[in-house]
């Protein structure tokens, strides 16, 4: 389970970082780059209707466009077919184009474990003079991936 529990909040790391847009920063500029995970830490886990319910944080590394590590709160769902759903929460802190930013995004997505992929979106969601932006991320769960937006 850890290494499928780690896998999505790296990459919901990665995607949150693309997406984000300052006043400084191009509203058409792309953003592309990629991120590894660090071991994820579980706050709690039950069972519920066949289902595996996880709560977790991680951290990201991430490099490209979006220079800096993602810290992630995450919720997954591990479905008995070995098939997943996921969202979380990061706070970004680095370099974006050079400027020192601090950003929140919100990423979700699913996954298969038989496959061992997974595939999300993500927006911006803070903080508010921050803009809009979003993208999506492709990863290997609990390995890492890439991202762009």
């Amino acid at each position: 389970m850890r290494f499928g529990r780690s896998f999505a909040v790296v990459l919901a790391a990665i995607g949150a970082l693309a997406a984000s847009v300052t006043p400084a920063f191009a509203s058409s500029q792309p953003a592309s780059g990629s991120f590894s995970e660090s071991p994820e830490t579980i706050i709690s886990e039950r069972q519920a209707g066949g289902n595996t319910i996880i709560h977790l944080t991680r951290d990201a590394a991430i490099s490209g466009t979006y220079t800096g590590v993602g810290h992630a709160d995450q919720w997954i769902v591990i479905h008995s077919d070995g098939s997943f759903n996921f969202h979380q929460t990061i706070a970004f802190s680095g370099t974006v184009c050079g400027e020192a930013v601090e950003l929140e995004f919100q990423v979700q997505g699913q996954g298969d474990f038989a496959t061992n992929a997974l595939h999300g979106t993500y927006s911006i969601i803070g903080p508010i003079p921050v803009g809009q932006g979003n993208g999506q991320i492709e990863s290997e769960p609990g390995v890492g991936g890439t991202y762009e937006g």
